[in-house]
């Protein structure tokens, strides 16, 4: 009998201790259609997901996950995000017209205050960082905001249409600096040039001179270099591509590419893209690709005719890929379907050569 008593002892404290259920605390954050918001988190963002039919999510940065309703006023809907730091975060993402609110800083916790911005279509607007820039979001297609080439603290916006609808331009500079702009169309607007903080150069120049390992240094001694590598590549749709090299130096990543065009119908590349993304592909990791912009292409051509191949050099900053991920190389057939989509590893880059 008293076996029994404490077998059934035991069984409610085990449904007392088992069974209570609670609730993740949620937060509750802004979203527009013409605005993007952004979510801030103190590590990496590991996983998120939401209704894709309300909301786009992207994670442009490792610890940055961007929002921007899909839909107009849909009311409200809710979405995840896991992190590096094992915590798990609930939103509920709020439908605001006239949103404001569009950068949370979860380690503060606190909201970013946007610095006002008039545009017209007369006038360029330039805005000038203390640092260089490493990310530009802008919530319309009204407007353009993007890098000078060559110059790394630099966001020249242009305005493409006139608009009544407010936007935002989002800027995150390589010191982790979020900087936020709520843009406005006024004809009468006159100041053009904000300067944000106090830069130590108004213009900061592109770092390509690296002593020995400059753009022509590198160019040089790629030429001094043969195919190594006989085993990364694919052949598809009368296309064969091929990595023939991977180089680094100086703290840059140097990949050695071979497109050739087995027929007799030209190939003009529309684009290419180079992302890391997860090997497992689901629904939310689809949206969760890191791009990465080449430095700088050497011997590059925009169109391999017919029996004809081309060898071009792509220069990034040193990377490595994370376990789990692969980095992809996409290339594009403008007006055409002979798309290219090749994927490696973190073993190809481990096998780099020294150039």
């Amino acid at each position: 009998m008293t076996r029994y008593i404490l077998m059934l002892f035991l069984l409610i404290s085990y449904i007392t201790i088992y069974g209570q259920v609670s609730s993740l605390p949620v937060k509750e954050i802004s979203v527009s259609y013409n605005k993007t918001t952004h979510i801030v988190f103190p590590t990496d963002i590991k996983y998120f997901t939401g209704v894709e039919e309300l909301i786009i999510l992207k994670q442009p940065l490792s610890t940055i996950l961007s929002i921007k309703a899909n839909v107009k006023d849909f009311g409200d809907t809710n979405l995840n995000v896991a992190t590096a730091d094992g915590k798990f975060y609930a939103f509920k993402a709020v439908y605001s017209s006239s949103n404001t609110k569009t950068s949370y800083f979860l380690s503060k916790d606190s909201i970013g205050q946007e610095t006002p911005a008039k545009v017209n279509i007369y006038n360029l607007l330039h805005i000038v960082l203390p640092n260089p820039v490493k990310y530009i979001d802008y919530g319309s297609d009204w407007i353009d905001a993007t890098p000078i080439d060559n110059i790394q603290n630099i966001v020249r916006v242009e305005i493409l249409d006139e608009s009544t609808e407010p936007t935002n331009i989002s800027i995150v500079d390589d010191k982790q600096n979020f900087y936020s702009f709520a843009v406005s169309y006024d004809k009468d607007a006159s100041d053009f040039n904000l300067v944000m903080g106090e830069p130590k150069q108004t213009a900061l120049l592109a770092k390509e001179d690296l002593t020995d390992y400059s753009k022509e240094g590198i160019m040089q001694r790629l030429k001094s270099h043969g195919r190594v590598i006989k085993n990364l590549g694919l052949k598809k749709n009368s296309i064969i591509f091929t990595i023939h090299n991977i180089f680094v130096a100086d703290n840059k990543l140097i990949f050695r590419f071979n497109f050739k065009n087995t027929s007799h119908v030209k190939y003009d590349i529309d684009y290419m893209k180079f992302y890391i993304i997860d090997k497992k592909q689901t629904k939310e990791s689809a949206l969760q690709e890191i791009e990465y912009a080449p430095l700088f292409l050497d011997n590059f051509k925009s169109t391999i005719n017919g029996k004809e191949d081309n060898t071009y050099s792509v220069c990034f900053d040193k990377f490595t890929i994370p376990d789990k991920k692969n980095f992809v190389i996409e290339i594009n057939e403008k007006d055409g379907g002979r798309h290219i989509n090749y994927k490696i590893d973190n073993r190809a880059i481990e096998n780099a050569q020294e150039l």
